[in-house]
């Protein structure tokens, strides 16, 4: 299956690496929601989850000036329209490189589903979440974390990056 893209801006989503202000996690693409004002994003396909494979994995990375505790710029996970996972993108959720989120799918094993990305952003302070290496795993335990290397990106050079595209 195809991954299906919108923006409310018109903006698309899943871009090369030589268009994108950081790396993809692995290979030469990655999405990029978010990253411009006033803008609902999404990246969804229908999937089965198999029984034996109900962990979903995939990597993000968080880079955000707007506020904590408030909510204005925020993502979820969906399957079939469940919020599977819900964050706040704000600046002390910033994950500073690659970094990997595990969800369990075993609601869902078996069946076909619609797997979501969406983000939302308000008309202020930047926030963008990029995704990458989207998989089903075996168990929790074939999950892979690494030890993130702080670095620092400013969020408003990122924003003067996508809107000089």
């Amino acid at each position: 299956m195809i991954w299906q893209e919108y923006s409310s801006q018109g903006y698309e989503i899943i871009y090369n690496e030589e268009d994108l202000p950081v790396q993809p996690f692995a290979g030469q693409w990655a999405a990029w929601l978010g990253g411009v004002y006033g803008d609902d994003s999404y990246l969804w396909q229908t999937i089965t989850i198999p029984a034996d494979h109900p962990y979903l994995s995939y990597w993000r990375y968080i880079i955000s000036s707007d506020y904590c505790g408030f909510n204005y710029d925020f993502a979820r996970v969906l399957v079939d329209g469940d919020t599977v996972e819900s964050l706040e993108l704000c600046e002390d959720n910033n994950t500073f490189g690659w970094v990997q989120k595990v969800l369990d799918l075993h609601a869902y094993a078996g069946k076909s589903v619609e797997l979501m990305f969406f983000a939302h952003t308000d008309y202020s302070l930047e926030s963008n979440l990029f995704i990458d290496h989207i998989m089903l795993l075996l168990t929790m335990n074939d999950a892979n974390y690494p030890q993130v290397t702080p670095t620092y990106i400013d969020p408003g050079s990122v924003d003067k990056y996508r809107l000089g595209k």
